[in-house]
């Protein structure tokens, strides 16, 4: 079965073509196959430059561009996407974004921390950045991703005898 995923950029992609081509080559090679990521960024004009690095530095700018993540996640849940992911580390918004909707909702910072602390001094998920060894940050979220899609759907195709812990009698 197929999973929608709506990737929430801190960035206005339409500015940076190069980016958003190298993020999708990115995503089709670590999403399994019947995954969709639909790459969505900040409004147009959201910045004075092509960059949100000026904004990402002050806590009051990130809790206003949050009303965007937030205002986006609702829009993915309404369009019927299976996971909405917050793809910036600072991940603004994000508990409020959760408690707006009822699709999973994965932060890129908290999906890599919890990668990497499961991961500890092994070397899945690992790739090379000039020689030296990074998490895939990235593929993190997406794996956590569709993770969450698949205990949401597996919990909800489970009959109300089944959730009380009744066993089903066989024939």
């Amino acid at each position: 079965m197929s999973i929608r995923i709506w990737h929430q950029s801190f960035t206005v992609l339409s500015d940076l073509g190069a980016y958003d081509d190298a993020l999708r080559a990115h995503f089709r090679k670590v999403a399994r196959p019947g995954t969709e990521i639909h790459l969505h960024g900040m409004l147009p004009g959201t910045y004075r430059n092509h960059y949100p690095g000026d904004d990402i530095k002050y806590s009051a700018l990130q809790y206003l561009h949050g009303l965007q993540f937030m205002s986006a996640g609702i829009n993915a849940q309404h369009q019927g996407f299976d996971a909405y992911a917050i793809s910036t580390l600072p991940e603004p918004a994000l508990k409020e974004t959760r408690s707006l909707l009822d699709i999973p909702v994965v932060g890129y910072g908290e999906s890599a921390m919890l990668t990497a602390c499961m991961l500890g001094r092994t070397t899945h998920g690992i790739n090379e950045v000039d020689g030296v060894p990074v998490l895939d940050s990235l593929g993190a979220w997406v794996k956590q991703a569709e993770a969450m899609v698949d205990l949401r759907r597996a919990r909800s195709s489970r009959s109300p005898a089944n959730c009380r812990g009744n066993r089903v009698k066989s024939t």
